[in-house]
C-alpha cells in the first residue's frame, strides 16, 4: 500500500523491492497474492484490498506479509493493533523491505499502537489546520477559500466581474423570475444552440439549478458552503468522505462587496428559491404523492360535477368525475383532462 509521503516510488518498484527481500528468506509471492493499491486514509478497514489480506491471514493461505516499510500499514491505532494481533494469532510474520522491522510480542504491539496513535493525531491536526486556514481566509481577509467563478463571471483583482457569458446568465435569471422550471430553461437554451458551461450542446436542469441557487448572483459570495461526508453508497474503489453536502445557510460565511455587478436583488433571489421549491414539489416525477390544491373546488361546465386529481404515467391531471359512469344510466361526461401544474400555476399566478 502506497502512502502520500512515499509516492515517488511506483507500486511496481515497491513490489520489486519487497520480492528481493522475500526471495532472500526463501518465500514466494505468487501474482494472485500481490496487492497493490494507492491508499492514503488511516481507515484501513475501509480498504477492500486490506480486507482481502485479512481473509488470507484468517484462512491460513499465507505465512508472511511483505511490505516496503512499516508505514505501508499506517492505520488508526486500534485497527493496526487488531491487524498485528491477527497476524500473531495465525502465525503470520510481517516483513519490511526497508526501515525498522515490525515489533513483535505484546510489548511490541503496544509500541506499534502508540506509534499509530501518534500518526493518527498528527494527521487529524493537519486536517483541522487546513480547515482552520480556509475559515480564517474567509473571516479575517474577507476572501473566498477558492476562486471558483459562477457562470457568467470571473475573478479579477479579488472581485467577481462579468465575463462573455454574463448576458446569458442574466437571461437565465430572467426566465427563473418568470417562473420557468429548471428543465424548461434547459430545454430553451438547448433549442437556441447555446453551449453549456462545460462546452456541451445539451443543457441539464441540474446545471440551471446550480446557477439559480448561487447567491453570488445576488451580490453575496458564500464561503464554506459544503462539507465532506461519507457517501450513502460507496463504490468499491473509493474510501473516506468522498461525497459533499450543503451546510445550513446559517453556517456559511457570507462575503459582501466582492461582486461588481449583481444580477438580482436578495429579494428576487429568495423568490426564485421559493419558486424552485414549488416547481420541484409539483414536478411530473413527484406527482404520485402531490397535493391537488384545486380538487373539489373547480366544477365542470358541461355536467356540473367537481374535478378531482389523478396521476397517469407520472403526469398529474384534473378530471371531471362525470368521466366515470358512477350513476346507473348516466352518460359519461365528455370533458377533457386538465394539466394540473399548468392549471395551478395559472390560478395561483392570477390570485397572487
Amino acid at each position: 500500500m502506497s502512502t502520500s509521503d512515499q509516492r515517488e516510488m511506483s507500486l511496481d518498484s515497491q513490489e520489486e523491492a519487497v520480492r528481493k527481500v522475500l526471495d532472500k528468506q526463501g518465500l514466494e509471492a505468487p501474482p494472485r497474492y500481490v496487492l497493490k493499491v494507492d491508499w492514503t486514509s488511516l481507515d484501513l478497514m475501509a480498504c477492500p484490498q486490506f480486507q482481502q489480506l485479512r481473509g488470507w491471514i484468517a484462512s491460513g493461505e499465507i505465512s508472511a506479509v511483505g511490505v516496503l516499510d512499516r508505514d505501508r500499514l499506517q492505520a488508526q491505532g486500534l485497527q493496526r493493533l487488531l491487524f498485528l494481533s491477527e497476524c500473531q494469532e495465525h502465525g503470520v510474520s510481517v516483513i519490511t523491505a526497508q526501515g525498522l522491522p515490525m515489533l513483535e510480542g505484546p510489548e511490541g504491539q503496544l509500541v506499534e499502537l502508540a506509534l499509530a496513535l501518534g500518526k493518527e493525531r498528527s494527521v487529524l491536526r493537519a486536517q483541522q489546520g487546513a480547515r482552520d486556514g480556509l475559515r480564517a481566509r474567509a473571516l479575517q481577509k474577507g476572501l473566498p477559500p477558492n476562486y471558483q467563478s459562477p457562470y457568467g463571471m470571473k475573478w479579477e483583482d479579488d472581485r467577481l466581474v462579468p465575463d462573455s457569458n454574463y448576458d446569458l446568465a442574466c437571461d437565465i435569471w430572467r426566465m427563473g423570475l418568470e417562473g420557468e422550471t429548471q428543465w424548461g430553461i434547459a430545454k430553451r437554451l438547448t433549442q437556441r444552440g447555446v453551449s453549456t458551461p462545460g462546452g456541451k450542446r445539451v443543457w441539464k436542469g441540474t446545471t440551471i439549478g446550480k446557477i439559480l441557487s448561487n447567491r453570488a448572483y445576488a451580490g453575496t459570495v458564500e464561503a464554506l458552503k459544503t462539507e465532506a461526508v461519507e457517501p450513502r453508497r460507496r463504490s468499491k474503489t473509493t474510501y473516506g468522505k468522498t461525497s459533499s453536502r450543503l451546510r445550513p445557510t446559517e453556517e456559511r460565511i457570507k462575503l459582501e462587496g466582492l461582486v461588481s455587478r449583481p444580477v438580482v436583488t436578495e429579494d428576487e433571489f429568495q423568490w426564485v428559491q421559493e419558486r424552485r421549491r414549488f416547481n420541484q414539489r409539483f414536478a411530473s416525477k413527484n406527482t404520485r404523492n402531490r397535493d391537488y390544491l384545486l380538487k373539489g373546488i373547480i366544477k365542470c361546465v358541461l355536467c356540473g360535477r367537481v374535478y378531482t386529481g389523478v396521476c397517469r404515467k407520472s403526469l398529474a391531471y384534473y378530471y371531471c368525475r362525470g368521466r366515470a359512469k358512477t350513476d346507473w344510466g348516466a352518460e359519461k361526461c365528455p370533458a377533457g383532462k386538465l394539466n394540473a401544474p399548468e392549471l395551478e400555476e395559472a390560478v395561483f399566478g392570477t390570485v397572487s
